[in-house]
């Protein structure tokens, strides 16, 4: 699994200096690019927290990693799909 982390972050930091496709393809692959490792660390957390092998008060730690990291991704999919509607404001 780290070694795929490792290859995938490589080829999209690879993918994003060599300035391959328009700008809009190169915004919308960078917001949405470390959505998939994200899932799976989720994912990842639920499996292991289920895990019979593992001592409670670990599983009880992976399900609260589980829990917490489960409404910030939903919320990143949502301010994903809201846009960038708001310019940013910028201090003077």
């Amino acid at each position: 699994m780290a070694l795929t982390a490792v290859v995938y972050a490589a080829a999209y930091l690879v993918w994003e200096r060599s300035d391959w496709g328009s700008a809009t393809v190169r915004d919308l692959l960078g917001n949405i690019a470390f959505m998939p490792l994200n899932l799976a660390v989720l994912a990842l957390y639920f499996l292991a927290a289920r895990s019979p092998v593992l001592d409670p008060g670990v599983r009880r730690a992976l399900r609260f990693l589980a829990l917490g990291s489960t409404p910030e991704e939903v919320a990143e999919r949502l301010d994903r799909r809201k846009g960038d509607s708001e310019a940013p404001v910028s201090p003077e």
